[in-house]
């Protein structure tokens, strides 16, 4: 909990810095087969509309913690962590019935790249240290001496 402490404004920077690199990653892949070709093809989270408004949302939450508002940063960090499961639960609706389908030799497969899991991942650390810390303050969980 000290190390969390101490490194909390550098944690949580380091959360949103992974959450923007992430933007550039793949969100999801689609590969499709038959006919002696296969073409495949990702989709980067920044080039989806959704992608743009985590980007906003990541430079409002870095611009709070680094001018010391870190609850205010959990709002756009809320919002990123929604969006990108609505867009992950989405993905799997649109694409449950096609994916590993195969349809007049050709087959279909979608699937997830490393961007919503890098996306989450850099939401813990984003808004974890700033929980963790209204957490003590209140009294629900207790410091290690």
């Amino acid at each position: 909990m000290d190390f969390i402490k101490k490194n909390k404004l550098y944690i949580c920077l380091a959360g949103c810095a992974l959450i923007f690199v992430s933007l550039f990653f793949a969100f999801a892949k689609v590969s499709v087969a038959g006919w002696g070709t296969s073409l495949s093809k990702s989709v980067n989270y920044i080039d989806c509309d959704d992608g743009k408004i985590v980007l906003v949302a990541v430079i409002a939450a870095a611009a709070l913690i680094w001018f010391k508002k870190e609850k205010l940063s959990l709002i756009p960090t809320a919002i990123i962590l929604v969006v990108t499961l609505i867009d992950i639960i989405d993905a799997k609706d649109k694409f449950s019935g096609v994916s590993g389908t195969s349809v007049f030799g050709i087959k279909v497969n979608v699937g997830f790249g490393l961007s919503p899991w890098l996306i989450i991942i850099g939401v813990v650390l984003a808004a974890g240290p700033i929980v963790i810390d209204m957490l003590e303050s209140k009294g629900i969980i207790k410091a290690k001496n």
